[in-house]
């Protein structure tokens, strides 16, 4: 988007943008990938894979869990993509392509892992705060966890994120912030088995892209 409607300059035909669990400052599960040892990277690069729909099918089988040999969804192309996550790379992105000025620009975060979302990082939104609480997907457990210890992140006071990026990532400084949302980055897209609102945090994707089609109508 910000190549798009900068670099490209596209602003004058982009009614608005809004993000949704973007990692604007990157995430830590990127810079995993580039000091993960031998044995484990390939693994877990393809599940990632699967997960990120560079992969098509059923999650990887255990021969590909268990040998480099047999793992061919980490590919260099995934490997670049997840070095355009990383810290660096998401801070030059936001240097070299800020958003126009004249574009109304929003971002969205989401909230998991049973954390409310009654947090100085969800602070200040546009959108009421909502007392509901996310139970993370099980596959997003562990990264959700590690990403609970970045930023300073304790376990009495857990930085809060959506399994795959931490809401102070979501946060764009050059963007307007609409809000959290009880949802892992699974939820956001109804993925993986969503059939409707969840039973603890009543959260739906559709309801969500619903509001932001009308928050976006009373800017444009």
């Amino acid at each position: 988007a910000r190549v798009l409607v900068g670099g490209m300059g596209y602003g004058p035909f982009v009614a608005s943008v809004t993000t949704i669990s973007t990692p604007h400052f990157g995430t830590a599960i990127a810079e995993l990938a580039g000091i993960a040892p031998e044995g484990v990277l390939n693994p877990a690069g393809s599940f990632l894979a699967w997960l990120l729909g560079a992969a098509e099918g059923e999650p990887p089988s255990q021969a590909d869990w268990a040998s480099d040999a047999t793992s061919d969804a980490w590919t260099p192309a995934l490997q670049a993509a997840f070095t355009e996550l990383t810290a660096d790379s998401a801070a030059q992105l936001r240097a070299d392509h800020p958003m126009p000025a004249g574009v109304p620009f929003f971002t969205v975060a989401g909230v998991t892992n049973l954390r409310s979302l009654d947090s100085v990082d969800c602070a200040a939104g546009l959108w009421p705060r909502l007392d509901t609480v996310d139970d993370v997907d099980p596959f997003l457990l562990a990264t959700g966890t590690v990403l609970s210890f970045t930023d300073g992140g304790t376990v009495g006071n857990p930085t809060a994120n959506d399994g795959l990026v931490t809401v102070r990532s979501a946060r764009a400084p050059d963007s307007t912030f609409l809000g959290c949302v009880p949802a892992d980055h699974a939820d956001e897209i109804g993925q993986f088995g969503d059939f409707g609102a969840g039973i603890l945090s009543d959260f739906d994707h559709r309801q969500l892209y619903e509001n932001i089609v009308a928050h976006i109508r009373t800017v444009e």
